[in-house]
């Protein structure tokens, strides 16, 4: 009888809480505006990663110029810079707040969708579109500083796995997004 008691009274705080099932204007705007902060700094980064390494790509191919490097240097450069264009062009997409008007959970959810949508789609082009580049990137290398070959053949079994991760690496961001997503669901 003590059990069933026990239950009793837990049944009732839980019963009586107060939940709260909407997200103040406030909450809202401070999630946007550190949603797009993080957005606009990890964008950036990719854009300083991608301009780095074209550099360190074509100064490493131009130092030791064998035509199949420097090819493949040429088509690393141009991957690089259709990923970037992919990351502009999703950003110019990306939905706008009314003028004036504050944040509200719709528009974080459109904003939340809008990112689902960049780790949904073309993730096999991402790969496809660094894979060819580098491949012939790696083989050039070993074949201009065959001295070196055993460890630029290690780099590229690096780069084929990290190739690889984009697509799982893209789906469990998804996941994450759809958390949010179904968390901002059940607040309304």
């Amino acid at each position: 009888m003590g059990v069933e008691n026990q239950d009793e009274q837990l049944r009732a705080v839980w019963q009586s809480q107060h939940t709260e099932s909407s997200i103040t204007s406030d909450e809202i705007r401070r999630r946007v505006v550190q949603m797009e902060k993080r957005a606009s700094r990890s964008r950036y980064n990719l854009y300083i990663a991608l301009l780095f390494s074209s550099i360190v790509v074509v100064s490493i191919a131009v130092l030791f110029a064998n035509w199949l490097f420097l090819a493949g240097a040429a088509l690393t450069v141009c991957g690089f810079a259709c990923l970037a264009y992919e990351v502009f062009d999703h950003r110019r997409r990306t939905p706008a707040a009314a003028d004036g008007a504050p944040p509200s959970l719709e528009f974080h959810r459109a904003l939340l969708q809008h990112r689902l949508e960049f780790h949904r789609k073309r993730l096999l082009l991402r790969g496809l579109i660094l894979a060819p580049g580098g491949l012939l990137f790696f083989v050039g290398f070993a074949v201009a500083r065959p001295d070196l070959a055993p460890f630029i053949y290690f780099q590229l079994a690096t780069f084929v796995v990290a190739i690889m991760l984009i697509v799982p690496a893209n789906r469990k961001a998804a996941v994450k997004v759809e958390r949010q997503i179904n968390e901002l669901d059940r607040l309304r």
